[in-house]
C-alpha cells in the first residue's frame, strides 16, 4: 500500500468489521486496487474484508447471489445464463488488466460508483437488491437506492425477471475507459437504460415497457443532454449522436 499504512485488522465476523471501521482513519479493504492507486495519507489503517463477505457466485431459490468479495475475473469465468452473459463482457472491459481483476472485487467496484465502468453500469441497469450490514443490522435495497453506506455482502439477482441485458461503449481503444457507455436490461413488465462515462451524473430511465423504441429513445436523449460532457473526446452534439445510435442499437438487442 502506501508508508502512512500502520496496521491492516483481520476482523472474524460483520459486527467487528464495521465496528473496526468507524474509526477515523480506517478504511475497508477488498481486494485494495482502488486504495492503492489513490493514496491517502489520512488512512492509517485497513480493515480486511475476505472472511466476512462471500467470496463465491450460488443460486439462493429464484435469486442468484454474488458475493462481495467475488472477484471481477471470477464474473468473467462463472456460466451465467443467456440472459445475463453480457455481465462477463462488462466485467472484462471495465479492468483491461487480469492481474488487477484478480484482484478488485464486485463489491469494490460498486463502491467506488465509476461511472465510467461498464460493469457498474450494467449492475445498475439490473438493479440488483444489495445486502447490506451497517451498524449492526443487515438490510436489503435495490442498488439504485444505495447511498454508500455499509458494508455490500451480496449482490442479488432476480434471474427469472431479467430477459435481457446489454452494452455499448464508445472508447479510442479497446482497452481505454469509454467516454460514453449506454447499458440497457429488459424485464419481463418493464425496461431500463442507463448512460455512463464522462458524465456529470448517471441516471437509470425506466420504461413501463419490455420494447426501446423510438419514444423510449427520445426520452433517454433528453435525460442525457444535460448529463454528457464535452471533452477531447468530441463535443455534446457528438456525443448525442453516437448516444442515438447506440441506442438504436440496444433497442435491437435487448
Amino acid at each position: 500500500m502506501w508508508t502512512s499504512i500502520k496496521t491492516i485488522q483481520i476482523p472474524d465476523n460483520l459486527t467487528d468489521a464495521w465496528q473496526a471501521g468507524q474509526v477515523p482513519g480506517a478504511a475497508f479493504l477488498g481486494g485494495g486496487t482502488y486504495l492503492a492507486a489513490i493514496p491517502d495519507p489520512a488512512i492509517h489503517t485497513l480493515i480486511a474484508l475476505k472472511k466476512v463477505v462471500p467470496l463465491e457466485i450460488s443460486t439462493d431459490g429464484e435469486w442468484l447471489k454474488i458475493g462481495g468479495g467475488v472477484t471481477l475475473e471470477s464474473l468473467i469465468r462463472h456460466s451465467w445464463p443467456d440472459s445475463c452473459a453480457a455481465i462477463s463482457r462488462a466485467a472484462k472491459m471495465s479492468c483491461p488488466s487480469r492481474n488487477i481483476r484478480n484482484q478488485r472485487t464486485v463489491a469494490g467496484e460498486v463502491a467506488n460508483f465509476r461511472q465510467n465502468s461498464e460493469l457498474v453500469l450494467l449492475l445498475h441497469a439490473l438493479n440488483p437488491t444489495l445486502e447490506i450490514f451497517e451498524n449492526g443490522v443487515a438490510t436489503e435495497q435495490p442498488i439504485l437506492e444505495w447511498e454508500g453506506e455499509g458494508i455490500i455482502v451480496n449482490l442479488k439477482i432476480d434471474t427469472e425477471s431479467v430477459q435481457n441485458i446489454d452494452f455499448l461503449r464508445f472508447a479510442p481503444i479497446p482497452s481505454a475507459v469509454p467516454f460514453l457507455c449506454v447499458a440497457g436490461a429488459r424485464f419481463s413488465d418493464h425496461a431500463r437504460i442507463l448512460v455512463g462515462g464522462n458524465v456529470s451524473g448517471m441516471h437509470a430511465v425506466e420504461f413501463e415497457t419490455t420494447s426501446i423504441g423510438s419514444e423510449e429513445q427520445n426520452l433517454v436523449m433528453e435525460h442525457a443532454e444535460d448529463a454528457l460532457l464535452a471533452d477531447h473526446f468530441g463535443s455534446v452534439d457528438y456525443k448525442l449522436n453516437l448516444l442515438r445510435t447506440a441506442l438504436g442499437r440496444l433497442g435491437e438487442t435487448l
